[in-house]
């Protein structure tokens, strides 16, 4: 994506905001993933482990936003305050 952005910038002279957008989109996306926003809560239906568990387990899902969310669900966990899915650029 970074590429993508600086690709842009470099060969059809698109504005250099492209980057800021890039910036914003994906430190919202770091945030949530290192827990400073958001995090991962139990459901009723959340397996006993996994519950006890569930504090600690975002940063070990290997994944980004819907991709993200759905393996959560799959653990019986919801992904509170999940930011907005990237977008190819």
């Amino acid at each position: 994506m970074l590429a993508g952005a600086v690709r842009k910038i470099l060969r059809e002279q698109a504005p250099v905001e492209g980057l800021e957008a890039y910036n914003r989109e994906y430190t919202d996306q770091w945030r949530q993933l290192l827990g400073v926003t958001g995090g991962l809560t139990a459901r009723n239906a959340t397996p006993p482990w996994v519950k006890e568990r569930s504090a600690r387990l975002l940063p070990c899902l290997p994944g980004l936003s819907d991709d993200l969310a759905t393996l959560a669900r799959q653990l019986g966990l919801e992904c509170a305050g999940a930011p907005v899915a990237a977008k190819p650029g």
